[in-house]
């Protein structure tokens, strides 16, 4: 059996659809990202079998600490789904029962909560940051949660382009907590403490106006960022992102109540241009799959009667 076939000597790759893409595509790399949690799991499962194990003499927290590693390979099993999942990402329904692609459900993520909560119940309230480095297990694991959240951010570069399975973020996200709550966990079992940043209180005063500061110059790039152009009254049209709905708004509110809807589905992005009819700006929004169209924010305005019809992908030609 031959493991090389050389198809992907000039950096190129077959998706399960049989989509031929670069190797550096952003769906390769956000897939690629969950074969490195699979494979450092397995990391940590050999060395806690192989090795460490031997390190821990007291047999009840062998047990617990066992239970745990049974869970993190069947987390390694969920993840191999969520890896095929991405990679069937243009995969039509009649190919995805041909092949029995498993996708993330809600189901996966309700899972991870029922188990989060009960860990959770067996270790103690936190009032502080902590310090990762009780025990190598618990190290292992901060590390691991890491990883995942570099996963979630290349799987978030992928939406502009590809229409994602909804499940997938709110699973990774929560896969993080999870191993978060782990390592907790094994900080209790294995040191019967968790080390919390001592000198947090000490200088709570100090670092609270840090981090009050640097909160304060993140909403204001975040601001920049959000800005899609300017009001009538001469404040900045900005972007506004609730848990229900998002909206364009004014920055001079509540003087200036002036507000626009916008479209609830696709990536939405600043195109410094305005509207000829209206003189409102114009907004991009990617659908994913190549799908891309422009559009004024002013639902009233003569631009936006049949703007359907006007909606292109990213060749140029009209969508059905």
């Amino acid at each position: 059996m031959k493991i090389y076939t050389c198809f992907g000597d000039k950096g190129k790759t077959k998706l399960i659809s049989g989509e031929i893409v670069d190797k550096n595509d952003k769906l390769v790399i956000a897939y690629g990202s969950i074969d490195k949690l699979i494979s450092f799991l397995a990391f940590i499962i050999s060395f806690y079998k192989e090795f460490y194990s031997f390190s821990i003499k007291n047999e009840s927290k062998l047990r617990k600490i066992d239970i745990i590693i049974d869970l993190l390979s069947d987390i390694q099993l969920l993840l191999f789904d969520l890896a095929t999942d991405l990679a069937s990402t243009n995969l039509n329904q009649a190919l995805s029962d041909k092949f029995k692609i498993k996708r993330i459900t809600k189901e996966n993520i309700k899972d991870l909560e029922k188990i989060i909560d009960k860990i959770l119940k067996k270790v103690p309230e936190l009032n502080s940051f902590i310090i990762p480095a009780n025990n190598v297990l618990a190290s292992m694991i901060h590390y691991l949660r890491t990883l995942v959240r570099e996963s979630e951010s290349k799987i978030i570069d992928c939406l502009p382009y590809y229409k994602i399975n909804e499940n997938i973020l709110p699973f990774i996200n929560r896969l993080s907590d999870l191993f978060f709550t782990i390592a907790l966990y094994l900080e209790v079992t294995i040191n019967n403490d968790i080390k919390l940043l001592n000198k947090f209180k000490e200088k709570e005063k100090q670092i609270g106006k840090e981090l009050f500061e640097t909160t304060l110059k993140e909403d204001e790039e975040r601001m920049k960022r959000n800005i899609i152009g300017k009001c009538k009254c001469g404040g900045d049209l900005i972007i506004i992102q609730t848990k229900k709905s998002r909206f364009v708004g004014c920055t001079n509110y509540p003087k200036c109540k002036e507000i626009y809807p916008l479209p609830k589905k696709g990536v939405i992005v600043a195109t410094g241009k305005t509207c000829k009819e209206c003189g409102a700006p114009i907004i991009k929004v990617f659908l994913g799959k190549g799908k891309v169209y422009e559009k004024c924010i002013n639902p009233k305005c003569e631009s936006n009667i049949n703007w359907k019809e006007r909606k292109t992908n990213k060749y140029g030609k009209k969508s059905k």
